[in-house]
């Protein structure tokens, strides 16, 4: 079967550690040498800093009960985004930050965070960034009535992510997060598009499964937003936990279908293992996109680049050899 060749055009992940930034070095130059295209990453916008970190207000992009989350700055981008092009990989995608801001504040108050994400987007190079449709910023424990938090909760495991994300989605009423969200991407496609940077949704992500589970509804809210420059994230893993017929996802997400997001697990835990470590059935997911044509590169969003490397490889060469 001959194979459609951008399904060896490969994306790892790697985290970045501004302390550590010789291990990045190493890290994209053994992805290079394995025959990786290009790098994704899930940390790339923001250092996690102590609450009592001294920095300029406008530098913090969210604030939570134990931490800040800290924007990184423009020297730190640039020799981040030097170390890639240094490596020969290319870096076109990266995971965006919280959609709708702490429950209780006006949704027009993340605009300036996504603006200024958006702007480190921008000055790394990127052509798309990689979004949670209801992600909501954790709510600050000093400002909630009730206590615990789901956020503490959270921290002390009495629940699951999945358990934290419907909590604070009651939190922030489930009735305005579909009309809220519609505001917020209108505003960030129309300032994404203006810096030439697509904005895909994330299939099957824990924050809004009545929206993400259905490539109908999110064809449709990319319809309500009207914008050119939005497309889809296929996660394989989230799929396959909420038992998603994976090709079938794909197929109905047809051209708005961009980017991916492939992992494993055993359809129980969110494990996000390399592929090939779980029950997918990885050469159907990749005949079918063989079958639509799927232009995007593949990105691995699980951090073992060699094993994810070494596996994939083997699929693709034992579809190319089957004869059926």
């Amino acid at each position: 079967m001959k194979l459609n060749s951008n399904l060896t055009r490969l994306v790892g992940t790697l985290n970045v550690n501004s302390d550590d930034l010789d291990k990045l070095r190493r890290q994209a130059a053994e992805m290079k040498q394995i025959g990786y295209y290009g790098v994704y990453f899930n940390n790339i916008f923001f250092n996690i800093e102590n609450t009592d970190f001294v920095c300029a207000e406008e530098d913090i992009l969210f604030r939570e009960d134990k931490c800040l989350i800290v924007r990184r700055t423009e020297d730190e981008l640039n020799q981040i985004k030097t170390i890639i092009e240094n490596s020969g990989l290319v870096m076109q995608s990266a995971h965006f930050l919280n959609m709708l801001p702490e429950p209780g504040e006006p949704v027009e108050t993340i605009f300036s965070t996504h603006e200024k994400i958006l702007d480190m987007a921008q000055i790394l190079g990127l052509e798309r960034v990689t979004t949670h449709i209801g992600g909501i910023a954790v709510p600050i424990a000093e400002k909630s009535i009730e206590r615990p938090t789901p956020a503490e909760k959270l921290d002390r495991n009495e629940i699951s992510y999945a358990q934290y994300a419907e909590l604070v989605k009651q939190s922030y009423g489930e009735e305005k997060i579909i009309p809220d969200s519609l505001i917020v991407y209108k505003h960030l496609a129309k300032e994404a598009a203006n810096r030439g940077i697509k904005v895909t949704i994330e299939t099957a992500c824990s924050e809004l499964y009545e929206v993400n589970t259905k490539p109908e509804a999110i064809l449709e809210f990319i319809h309500n937003v009207g914008a050119d420059n939005m497309g889809i994230c296929i996660d394989a893993g989230h799929c396959h936990l909420k038992q998603l017929d994976i090709p079938e996802v794909i197929r109905k997400c047809g051209s708005s279908f961009i980017e991916t997001h492939f992992h494993d697990n055993f359809a129980i835990n969110d494990n996000h293992n390399p592929v090939g470590i779980g029950t997918i059935n990885w050469f159907g997911v990749i005949k079918t996109l063989n079958e639509t044509g799927y232009k995007g590169e593949i990105t691995f969003e699980q951090g073992d680049y060699v094993t994810n490397y070494r596996n994939w490889t083997l699929f693709v060469e034992r579809v190319e050899n089957d004869k059926n």
